[in-house]
C-alpha cells in the first residue's frame, strides 16, 4: 500500500531529503569584495593514498577506464580504483569507479561517529487517525502511546513513531483485519484520551481517538547491509531502513523536548532574544548516513527559533517594537482605529500559540490562540452562570482579579473564549516559521557562529540529550551506537589553488590561504567608461566636499586596475529620496541622465549611485529596476559611510564588480588550471531555484547562468518566475539555450583565434537539489539540457553536477598545525573516503578561507558524466572555478557559475516596478477563496503579470555583480 502524504521515508542515503527555504539576498553592493557562503565521518582510510602532488602540477582532463592519470606532478599517482559493482547493481546518477589522488595528504575530523546495525526484520505500518485529521506530532506521540499502554498484549515491543503516519516495529503486530484493496493485516482501535478539568470546573469525559494501523511493507535490514557494500542498489527497502532508524534515535529526544524534523532544542539551553517577539535557541540535529561498509550518525549543531517565552503582553511589545517599559497604554495593545494594521499582524503572528492562562480563580490552563479581539476587556461581554450579561473586565473584578490593563485586546480560542493577554503567558519551548528582519537575521547569524573547536565541543554534549544507552527505542532495534568513535577521523587531501593571471606589474598571483589582493595589479580585460553619473541620495550626512573627494577617488582606484576613461568627471545629480515618490525615482534619476546625454550626445556608461546609510533596500531596488530592466544602465550602489574617504582597497572591490557589469574580464586562472583545457574547450553553467518563504504563495525563482569565454571568467545570465515551490527548472531548455547560443557567437567575435575549436563539453552545475529528487533531475532537467545543446547546434558532452549545502556534515583539523588563523580547515580541502555515498560519484569539497564560525563543505555529485572524467579532473575542475568569483580576491564556498544563478535569483524583486505591491503584498491565495489551487494561479499569474524583463542591453552582461 502506499504511504499518505508526507512521511520523510526519503531519509538517509545519500541522505534523501528536502532542505530549507532560502531567503532572498540581494542589498546595496558594499564593495567589499564579496564573502564566501558559509561548514562527513569514516574509519581508517580504506585503500592506499596515491600519493600527493606536486606544487603546481596541472590536472588533466583524464577519462575513467581510458589509461593515463592526472599528470605526474611530484609523486602523483592514478586514484585508488574501485571494483566495478555487480551485474544489476545501479548508482542513482554515476557509480564512483576511483578515490583522487591530487593533494597534500591529512588526516581530519569530522561530526560523526559509527553505527552497528544487526540483522533484523522491521515492519512498517500506516498509522492514520479517524477523517485523516492532522494534529501535532507532539499530540499525535501522545495518541500513540496512549494506544501502546491500552494494547500491551499486542505491542510486545515500543513502537518506533515518526509523530506523522509511520510506525515501525521489530515484530509482526496480530492484527485482526485486512485493508480491503491491498489486503495487507489492518486493525482499527479506540483510543481514549483524557483532558485535565478546566480551572473550577468538572472533569470531562476522554476523547476517543480512531487510529487505523495498516501494514505497508516489511523490510530486512539485510537489504541495507548489501547496498553498504556495494552489492545492492538503492530501493524502496533500503530507504524505509534507513528512516525506521532515523525515527528511532531521535524518538526519545523528541519526547522529552521541543523537535522539528530530526532536531531538538533543549529547555534551559542557550537562547537570546532576537527581538520580534522571538528567541533564538540552540539545539541538536542528527541523522544517519550510508556509508561504504558501514552507517554513521551524523550529530550537529542546530539553531531553533522559537516564540518569546513568558508573559503575553512583553512578546506583543516585543513583536510590535516597543520596549517593555513603554506606555503600554498608547500602544496598538489598546484598540483604536488608528492601530487596525498592526494589530491584525500582531493577530496573526499569535495564530496557533499556546499560552498558560490564568483564570479568575487562580487556576491554569493551557489554550491555542486562534486570534485577537478588536475590542478591550471591557467591552467584550459574555453570558455569566445567571446568563446576565458581563463584560470581561468586570467579571475578572467581580471575582477579586481586577485586571490592570482593563481597555487592552484579549485573546480568543478556537471555541470562542476571551482571555485578556495580562492574564496569558507564552508556553515555553514553541518553534516557529516567519520571515526575519534583517536585524533579527544578523542575530540569529552570530548567536550561531562558533569557532570550530567550540562547535566540536558543544556537539560532544548532544549524547546527554539522546541518551542511547537509556532509549528503549534504540535498544529494541538492537543498535549500537559507538559515543567513543566520535568525530570520526578519516583522510582528505588539501589541492593546489590555480594561479590568477592580471596584467600589470604583478601578472601572477599565487593565492595563499584561499585569499589574495589587488596591489600592483590591473584586470586583465578592463572595460572603458565612456562617462559616468554621480546620484547623491544621502542628503544629511554628505556634502559637496565629500562628493569631490569621493569621484577623485574612485577616478583614481578605477585607473589603478587600467579602467580609463573618455571624461573623468562625472554629471552629478542630487536627489533627495524622502521628497520623491519611491515609484518616480527611477524617472527623477532618468531626468538627468537626458542631461548627460544632451551634453555628450550619449547615455553614461555607469550611474553610480550614493545611499543613505539606513532604510536604503526599497531605493536600492528602485534603482536596480530603473537600470537593470528598464533602460539598460549600468548602476552601482554604495553605501555614504563606506564611500565617504574609503582607502584604495575598498575601490580596488568596488572596481571588481563595476569592471564585471561593463563586461570586462578581471582575472583568468593560469594556463596549467584544469578549467582553462584549450584542446576541449568548455561551458562550465550554474542552475538555481529559489522559493518564497513559509506560509507564501508567491512564485519561485529560477537562474541559469553560462560562460561565454574559453577561460571561464565571463558569464551572462537568465531567470525566469515559476509557481512556487517546483524545484525542477520548467524553462531550463528555453533558458539553456539563449546563453549556449550567445556563448557560441561570443567566442566567433571575441575569440577568433580560438574558434577553430569548437565548444566541445558543458559541465553543468545545479544548486539546490535535494538528495530525493535526484531522478527527477536525470529524468526532467538533463533531457532539456541536451535539447538546448541541439538547439544551439553544439556537439558538448555533457557532465551535470549537483552541489549541495543544506547538510550537517563538517570537518575540523587534528591539529594547529593543519588550520588556519579560523580554525578552520585550508581552502582546497577535499573528502571522498570513508563518509561518501556507498555507490554514488560525490565528494566534499571546503573550497574557501574561513572567516567567522565553522566553515561548511560543499557536496558535490556527479550524476551524468558523458566526458567521464576522473575523480581528480571533476574535484579540480569544482575547486578552480571558486576562484572565478569576480566580485572577490578570494575563493568562494561553491563554483562561480552557481553562485551567480544564486545571485540572480535573489535579485527577483527588482524585477517588479518599485510601487508593485505584489512583492511585498500577502498572496490572494490566503483570501477566502475555497478553491486553493485556483486562488494559487491567480497569484501566480498576477506575479507573471507584472514580472519584468531584463533589458536587452544588460541581457549578455554581468549586471547582477
Amino acid at each position: 500500500m502506499p504511504p499518505r502524504g508526507d512521511r520523510g521515508r526519503g531519509a538517509g542515503g545519500p541522505a534523501r531529503g528536502g532542505g530549507g527555504d532560502r531567503g532572498r539576498g540581494g542589498g546595496p553592493d558594499r564593495g567589499r569584495g564579496g564573502a564566501p557562503r558559509g561548514g562527513a565521518g569514516g574509519g581508517p582510510p580504506r585503500g592506499g593514498a596515491g600519493g600527493g602532488g606536486g606544487r603546481g602540477a596541472p590536472v588533466s582532463f583524464v577519462g575513467r577506464g581510458r589509461g593515463g592519470g592526472p599528470s605526474a606532478g611530484t609523486g602523483a599517482g592514478r586514484g585508488a580504483a574501485l571494483p566495478p559493482l555487480p551485474s544489476g547493481v545501479q548508482a542513482i546518477g554515476v557509480p564512483r569507479t576511483e578515490h583522487g589522488s591530487q593533494g597534500r595528504v591529512m588526516p581530519v575530523l569530522v561530526n560523526a561517529m559509527w553505527l552497528n546495525l544487526p540483522d533484523t526484520t522491521i515492519y512498517h505500518y500506516d498509522a492514520a487517525f479517524e477523517g485523516d485529521k492532522s494534529f501535532r506530532p507532539k499530540f499525535n506521540r501522545e495518541i500513540i502511546e496512549a494506544l501502546r499502554a491500552n494494547n500491551t498484549n499486542i505491542f510486545s515491543q515500543p513502537p518506533i513513531y515518526d509523530g506523522r503516519a509511520n510506525l515501525y516495529m521489530v515484530a509482526n503486530l496480530p492484527l485482526t483485519g485486512k485493508d480491503k484493496s491491498t489486503k495487507q493485516p489492518q486493525q482499527v482501535f479506540d483510543v481514549p484520551i483524557s483532558k485535565p478539568a478546566p480551572p473550577g470546573g468538572a472533569a470531562r469525559p476522554p476523547k476517543i481517538h480512531r487510529v487505523k494501523l495498516t501494514l505497508v511493507r516489511v523490510n530486512d535490514a539485510e537489504s541495507l547491509l548489501r547496498y553498504l557494500n556495494r552489492s545492492m542498489s538503492w530501493n524502496e527497502n533500503v530507504a524505509t531502513v534507513i528512516a525506521s532508524l532515523n525515527v528511532a534515535i531521535n524518538s526519545l529526544a523528541a519526547q522529552t523536548h521541543p523537535s522539528r524534523g530530526r532536531s531538538v532544542y533543549p529547555l534551559g539551553g542557550e537562547s537570546r532574544l532576537i527581538g520580534q517577539g522571538l528567541e533564538v535557541v540552540r539545539g541538536f540535529f542528527q541523522s544517519i548516513r550510508p556509508t561504504p561498509g558501514r552507517l554513521m550518525v551524523n550529530v550537529d549543531v542546530s539553531i531553533g527559533v522559537m516564540y518569546r517565552k513568558g508573559p503575553l503582553i512583553g512578546t506583543c511589545l516585543d513583536f510590535l517594537g516597543l520596549q517593555q517599559n513603554s506606555d503600554v497604554m498608547r500602544s496598538p495593545l489598546v484598540p483604536n482605529q488608528r492601530n487596525v494594521r498592526e494589530r491584525n499582524s500582531l493577530s496573526k503572528f499569535l495564530s496557533g500559540v499556546q499560552v498558560r492562562a490564568r483564570s479568575a480563580n487562580g487556576g491554569f490552563q493551557t489554550v491555542s490562540i486562534y486570534k485577537l479581539t478588536d475590542r478591550g476587556a471591557n467591552q467584550l461581554t459574555f453570558n455569566d452562570n445567571n446568563n446576565q450579561p458581563v463584560t470581561v473586565a468586570d467579571y475578572f473584578r467581580r471575582n477579586n482579579a481586577p485586571l490592570k490593563f482593563p481597555t487592552m485586546i484579549c485573546i480568543q480560542t478556537k471555541k470562542g473564549m476571551q482571555i485578556p493577554l495580562e492574564r496569558c503567558d507564552v508556553e515555553p519551548g514553541q518553534l516557529c516559521r516567519m520571515q526575519l528582519t534583517p536585524d533579527a537575521q544578523s542575530q540569529v547569524v552570530s548567536f550561531s557562529t562558533q569557532r570550530p573547536e567550540d562547535r566540536l565541543n558543544t556537539i560532544k554534549r548532544a549524547s546527554q540529550v539522546y541518551n542511547y544507552t537509556q532509549s528503549h527505542y534504540v535498544q529494541s532495534l538492537g543498535l549500537n551506537v559507538d559515543t567513543a568513535s566520535f568525530p570520526i577521523t578519516t583522510q582528505a587531501r588539501v589541492l593546489d589553488p590555480p594561479r590568477m593571471v592580471y596584467s600589470g606589474k604583478q601578472a601572477q598571483v599565487q593565492p595563499r590561504g584561499g585569499t589574495w589582493n589587488m596591489i600592483d595589479k590591473m584586470f586583465i580585460q578592463a572595460q572603458p567608461i565612456f562617462g559616468w553619473m554621480l546620484v547623491i541620495l544621502e542628503t544629511r550626512f554628505w556634502n559637496d566636499n565629500n562628493t569631490a573627494m569621493m569621484w577623485k577617488d574612485f577616478v583614481k582606484g578605477a585607473k589603478a586596475v587600467g579602467i580609463r576613461f573618455n571624461v573623468e568627471e562625472p554629471l552629478v545629480a542630487t536627489i533627495n529620496p524622502h521628497s520623491v515618490a519611491l515609484a518616480n525615482l527611477g524617472q527623477a534619476i532618468a531626468t538627468r541622465a537626458m542631461d548627460f546625454r544632451k551634453k555628450h550626445n550619449a547615455m553614461p556608461s555607469l550611474v553610480v549611485c550614493i545611499l543613505p546609510e539606513n532604510n536604503n533596500i526599497d531605493i536600492y531596488r528602485a534603482i536596480k529596476n530603473w537600470g537593470d530592466i528598464k533602460m539598460g544602465v549600468i548602476t552601482q550602489c554604495l553605501k555614504q559611510k563606506k564611500a565617504s574617504g574609503a582607502k584604495p582597497q575598498y575601490w580596488a572591490n568596488v572596481m571588481l564588480k563595476v569592471n564585471a557589469k561593463l563586461g570586462g574580464i578581471n582575472a583568468v586562472p593560469d594556463a596549467l588550471s584544469a578549467i582553462a583545457d584549450t584542446a576541449n574547450p568548455t561551458i562550465f553553467m550554474g542552475a538555481d531555484v529559489m522559493h518564497p518563504g513559509p506560509g507564501s504563495d508567491k512564485p519561485s525563482y529560477a537562474a541559469v547562468v553560462g560562460s561565454l569565454d574559453t577561460a571561464g571568467a565571463r558569464y551572462m545570465s537568465q531567470t525566469n518566475l515559476q509557481p512556487g515551490r517546483i524545484e525542477m527548472i520548467q524553462d531550463l531548455e528555453a533558458m539553456a539555450t539563449v546563453i549556449l547560443e550567445n556563448a557560441r557567437e561570443y567566442r566567433l567575435k571575441a575569440e577568433p583565434n580560438k574558434s577553430n575549436t569548437p565548444w566541445r563539453r558543458l559541465v553543468f552545475f545545479r544548486d539546490g537539489v535535494s538528495e530525493g529528487e535526484f531522478a527527477q533531475v536525470l529524468e526532467q532537467e538533463l533531457p532539456m539540457l541536451q535539447a538546448a545543446a541541439r538547439n544551439a547546434k553544439l556537439d558538448v558532452k555533457i557532465t551535470f553536477v549537483i552541489v549541495g549545502k543544506r547538510h550537517h556534515l563538517r570537518f575540523f583539523p587534528t591539529t594547529n598545525n593543519d588550520a588556519d588563523r579560523s580554525g578552520n580547515l585550508p581552502p582546497g580541502t577535499v573528502i571522498d573516503r570513508d563518509i561518501i555515498s556507498p555507490l554514488e560519484f560525490d565528494y566534499y569539497l571546503q573550497s574557501h578561507a574561513g572567516l567567522l564560525g565553522t566553515s561548511r563543505p560543499s557536496h558535490y555529485i556527479v550524476v551524468h558524466d558523458e566526458n567521464r572524467f576522473s575523480a581528480d579532473a571533476i574535484q579540480a575542475i569544482s575547486y578552480k572555478l571558486c576562484y572565478v568569483y569576480a566580485r572577490a580576491t578570494r575563493s568562494v564556498s561553491i563554483p562561480a557559475p552557481v553562485y551567480y544563478a544564486h545571485i540572480v535569483c535573489s535579485r527577483a524583486e527588482t524585477h517588479y516596478g518599485p510601487d508593485d505591491a505584489s512583492q511585498y503584498a500577502p498572496s490572494v491565495a490566503g483570501t477566502s477563496t475555497t478553491d486553493k489551487s485556483a486562488a494559487r494561479r491567480q497569484a501566480f499569474d498576477s506575479h507573471a503579470q507584472r514580472y519584468q524583463r531584463v533589458n536587452k542591453n544588460q541581457a549578455t552582461k554581468m549586471y547582477f555583480m
